[in-house]
């Protein structure tokens, strides 16, 4: 599985990926190692910046690598830009530590065990030389910050397939909507003031892929760069260079849904609410607590 932990956090304002959260002082990343290796995942690739390599290593490795096959692999910023170059990039970093088919997910976002379940029955099936790729799929009412605005790749699937992914800025919940917040008629709105359906299905950048799509992603990250050279903000972005596979047939984009409530910490004041939802688990006995046990 690869552990996408480069991000800057500047909307959180630090390294969340690091952040204690847990009853006992995990992080949301430990509780993704934890599902996934009981989902039967025991090999992590961590893309990280070399800057924080001091700090991840002693924190990640005094958890974990006694239990899992523990691999790095670095994602850089050029000098004249201040952020990397996004989640399709961070893949790109890591193509060298990987040669089977693999799970890929964010660090600081909860995705629930049965996420994991899911990709690990899928990941099973892949098999060949060709490109494939997966994606499990989240309701877009249960993705969203009580704090302010999200970013999601919406998507249009129709007989399990992706047919579409439009990565959609400022969403939150729509205080106008006339639904109840269970129901389909609850609304959420983007930064545009359009409106979706509660039920949409968003991407949480929670992919299922084989060596192949990262091979072809090199290959289009060149030109990416070659355009957007110097100063550039853009961003190579999971979501759009999936959907630029499948418009040019390189693959389908297998859809899985799952109706479990996404947690993550988007911005400073979700951690509360992040901490109250694990303790919570940890209570009804979903989790043990501690999650791993002390090294």
């Amino acid at each position: 599985m690869m552990v996408l932990a480069a991000g800057m956090g500047s909307r959180y304002g630090g390294l969340k990926q690091l952040d204690q959260l847990g009853p006992a002082g995990e992080t949301i990343m430990d509780y993704s190692v934890f599902d996934a290796r009981r989902a039967g995942i025991d090999k992590m690739v961590f893309v990280i910046r070399r800057e924080f390599e001091a700090e991840f290593r002693e924190r990640v490795a005094a958890r974990y690598e006694q239990a899992i096959d523990v691999h790095y692999a670095f994602q850089g910023i050029p000098e004249e830009r201040s952020k990397p170059w996004g989640t399709a990039h961070a893949l790109i970093s890591a193509r060298d530590r990987v040669d089977e088919p693999h799970l890929v997910i964010n660090a600081d976002d909860f995705y629930g065990a049965p996420a994991y379940r899911t990709g690990a029955a899928q990941l099973r099936q892949m098999t060949g030389d060709s490109a494939q790729v997966g994606m499990v799929g989240y309701r877009l009412d249960n993705t969203l910050s009580a704090h302010g605005g999200v970013s999601r790749g919406l998507c249009q699937v129709e007989g399990g397939l992706l047919q579409g992914i439009v990565e959609t800025r400022g969403l939150e919940r729509d205080g106008d909507g006339d639904g109840d917040g269970d129901g389909d008629g609850e609304r959420v709105r983007d930064e545009g003031c359009n409106s979706h359906p509660a039920d949409t299905v968003v991407s949480l950048n929670f992919w299922l892929m084989n060596p192949p799509v990262l091979a072809e992603m090199a290959n289009r990250f060149e030109r990416f760069a070659a355009a957007n050279a110097g100063p550039s903000t853009a961003e190579f972005e999971m979501p759009t260079v999936v959907d630029e596979l499948r418009r040019d047939g390189v693959c389908g984009v297998q859809v899985h849904t799952t109706d479990a409530r996404w947690a993550g910490v988007t911005y400073r004041e979700d951690a509360a609410l992040v901490s109250a939802q694990l303790a919570a688990y940890a209570d009804v006995g979903e989790y043990p607590n501690p999650l791993w046990p002390a090294s």
